[in-house]
């Protein structure tokens, strides 16, 4: 449920710190609003002005995250035509959503371990990719031009390329690393992380010999 009142986020966010707190022995399905809102120090009343449930409470986290991810990953430079362009606007975009992510660990620990609900990453990818094929399909004709003259569609740009795949697994790419970079105590630097993201894309495995290091 989307809304900008101040009263509302604070409790937004009072009923999101108990969740974590409450998740660390439980999972969200077993716990009542009762609980949450006694640990957030809010009344029944005020979590159902904005909730219907506690599932509805924990959609409305997901979707948030979708769509935090979905605004950053969506963002096109001016100098589309330019690929150095291009590169650092995917590092700023990247060091964007890795900055979220270390900023909320605790959330993303329930999100990547399945606290929240059942196969709660495949849910965020479906939701992810689903969001920008529909942004997709409404902008598949639209002609754009770069500052240089170039024009073209995103039919011309992908061509016969099957979206929802590679859309899937882009975002699927993403929360693997984050998996990665959990499973390290967040090691890294989120600026770091994005630059090697974007060094990997342009990498290759190499094909060793069979009896390589045998």
């Amino acid at each position: 449920m989307k809304n900008t009142d101040k009263r509302f986020i604070r409790a937004e966010a009072a009923f999101e710190d108990a969740l974590i707190r409450l998740c660390q022995n439980k999972q969200a399905c077993e716990l009542s609003v009762s609980e949450l809102v006694d640990a957030a120090g809010y009344s029944r009343s005020a979590f159902y002005a904005h909730y219907e449930n506690m599932e509805d409470f924990i959609q409305s986290l997901i979707k948030r995250e979708v769509k935090f991810f979905c605004k950053i990953l969506n963002y096109f430079p001016p100098c589309t035509s330019q690929m150095s362009c291009l590169e650092e606007a995917s590092i700023q975009a990247d060091t964007q959503l890795f900055t979220h992510v270390y900023e909320n660990q605790a959330l993303y620990a329930l999100l990547l371990h399945d606290k929240l609900m059942d196969k709660t990453l495949d849910t965020i990818i479906n939701d992810i990719v689903d969001e920008f094929l529909s942004r997709i399909k409404l902008i598949n004709d639209t002609v754009f031009e770069t500052p240089g003259g170039t024009r073209w569609t995103i039919q011309n740009l992908y061509g016969s390329l099957d979206l929802a795949l590679i859309f899937r697994v882009s975002t699927a790419v993403y929360f693997a690393l984050i998996q990665y970079w959990e499973s390290t105590g967040y090691r890294y630097a989120p600026h770091y992380l994005a630059i090697q993201r974007m060094n990997s894309r342009h990498q290759y495995i190499p094909v060793l010999p069979e009896d390589a290091g045998g």
